[in-house]
């Protein structure tokens, strides 16, 4: 077992205009961390090179249709007969 604590903070800029079908957003990340010594036969010092971790990442996120995330009810909304249907009227 291997303890990781790792701290990570990003940022992304939306370049796409809004509600364009398909959006870009470049983006940047830095992590910092570090990797506890624990039982059995992996040992991330040897495995890494050292138990601290940093790590610099930026890319490119690519994505198409809803650009928020979904929230509530998924799947085909019942009209207000159905609904009372499947619920017995409750």
């Amino acid at each position: 077992m291997t303890r990781w604590t790792l701290n990570t903070l990003g940022n992304g800029w939306r370049v796409s205009p809004p509600g364009a079908a398909i959006w870009l957003e470049p983006f940047a990340e830095a992590t910092i961390g570090r990797v506890g010594a624990g039982g059995g036969v992996f040992d991330a010092a040897v495995f890494y090179g050292g138990r601290t971790i940093r790590c610099l990442s930026i890319g490119l996120r690519a994505g198409a249709g809803m650009s928020m995330h979904r929230m509530g009810r998924y799947g085909v909304a019942l009209g207000s007969d159905s609904e009372e249907q499947a619920h017995g009227g409750h």
